[in-house]
């Protein structure tokens, strides 16, 4: 579980990474219409085009590994840990990201374009400020759960 909430992290980083990129390098309508990119499932794959689906398959993979950590940390460490919950709203943030994603695409042009794009940064800032939560609770030592669970209240 620890090694997956690392790589998950990691992996988010670049997305945000590729996230950033298309928008500096202004390539931001080489993918037009959403889901589709150009009308097709795969586009010719060269200028911006490349880099915007470069992005998109990123934050596709971002939501399907983010949806199988989810289930793995519900099966080890059940579904009252904090461990669980930040998996579960770090799911959520990846599902409304990857959507508000598709509402940057649709906007272009249109005068809502800057509150679709403010509300894409703001959600990738709060699903990265979970999994860096998420990165801290699975830094607890061995030491420190001994000590948590020496420390419960035990039942007569």
């Amino acid at each position: 579980m620890k090694i997956a909430v690392w790589v998950s992290l990691v992996y988010t980083y670049v997305v945000v990474y590729l996230g950033a990129f298309v928008r500096h390098t202004e390539s931001l309508g080489g993918c037009i219409g959403w889901p589709l990119c150009n009308g097709e499932v795969i586009p010719d794959l060269h200028g911006a085009t490349a880099i915007v689906f470069t992005h998109r398959v990123a934050a596709a993979g971002l939501g399907i590994f983010l949806l199988l950590m989810f289930i793995s940390i519900r099966s080890q460490a059940g579904t009252q840990s904090s461990v669980y919950h930040a998996a579960k709203w770090s799911l959520i943030l990846v599902m409304l990201q990857i959507l508000s994603g598709g509402f940057v695409t649709l906007s272009i042009g249109y005068d809502y374009y800057l509150w679709a794009s403010l509300l894409h940064t703001l959600l990738i800032s709060c699903l990265f400020g979970v999994m860096c939560y998420l990165g801290v609770l699975t830094l607890r030592t061995a030491e420190q759960e001994n000590i948590q669970a020496y420390a419960a209240p035990r039942s007569p």
